[in-house]
């Protein structure tokens, strides 16, 4: 069976159905009375189902206008057991031509082709797990792999650096102030990798300030890494700025304890004004 738009049919669906014209008829089947054939048979046939038409009037906008016409093939075999029995095994191509039409297959090939490596595993494995056990096997192991190579994507991304006074126009800044640009979303997998540098500062630095634009999100685990460098910052007398921050986020440090206190940790909106106040720290 196949299901199409009026078109003319494929080349594919062509050939079955001409093979299944080759046939014998398929009400000689099974014979009206008394015992089956002592031979096997094989018949076929086909039947046409065509949708009632849309009138403009009738039609409320929504959805295609046009019908679809169906088309269904199907290939009986009968296999005399004995004289009361017989094997009668009925099949619709139907399954077949709507699977090879749903697989897309230019664009499977295509995506082979072009998709970066991880979305290719991906791709691969759960069609493997769909054809060799079921859809729902490969839709919860197809959703696992995504959330992992994200985690590792993520990680990746999630970056802390040292902006250097030469390359970034802070040529009047003052020694004593260390300024970091924070990459990426801050999660359990990043926190710790993207705020690591913050752990090791110089003797000299007195104020640190991290520009935080970057940042797309953060839970608890990076509240957690910041309240622990608040406070090692802290116990080595260095003031923090911290600026760009999203209001959600400096919501959610506020909660726990990270909040705004004078020469110690202070926040701002632009990187511009956070420099302004670091410098009066020094």
């Amino acid at each position: 069976m196949s299901c199409h738009k009026k078109q003319s049919l494929s080349p594919t669906v062509a050939a079955l159905y001409s093979a299944a014209f080759a046939l014998p008829a398929y009400n000689k089947v099974v014979e009206a009375a008394g015992a089956p054939d002592s031979a096997p048979s094989i018949s076929a046939r086909v039947s046409t189902y065509q949708e009632d038409r849309l009138s403009s009037t009738n039609f409320s906008g929504l959805g295609d206008q046009e019908r679809y016409d169906i088309e269904i093939g199907q290939v009986s075999i009968v296999y005399p057991i004995n004289d009361t029995m017989q094997l009668t095994v009925d099949s619709a191509y139907l399954l077949l031509v709507i699977a090879w039409n749903m697989a897309d297959v230019k664009h499977f090939i295509r995506t082979l082709r072009v998709a970066p490596k991880n979305d290719v595993l991906v791709l691969i494995t759960c069609f493997t797990l769909t054809v060799l056990f079921d859809m729902t096997i490969a839709v919860g192991v197809g959703i696992s792999l995504a959330a992992l190579l994200f985690v590792h994507k993520s990680m990746d991304s999630a970056e802390s650096i040292l902006m250097r006074k030469e390359r970034h126009n802070f040529e009047n800044l003052p020694n004593e102030v260390a300024v970091y640009d924070i990459n990426g979303p801050l999660f359990f997998g990043t926190a710790q990798k993207a705020l690591k540098n913050l752990t090791d500062i110089t003797p000299e630095v007195s104020v640190v300030v991290l520009d935080m634009s970057e940042v797309t999100m953060i839970d608890l685990s990076a509240i957690v890494a910041m309240e622990s460098i608040v406070d090692n910052l802290s116990k080595n007398n260095v003031s923090l700025v911290i600026t760009n921050l999203r209001p959600h986020m400096i919501a959610k440090l506020n909660r726990v304890g990270i909040q705004e206190k004078k020469d110690e940790v202070l926040f701002s909106n632009n990187l511009t004004d956070a420099l302004k106040k670091a410098s009066e720290l020094t």
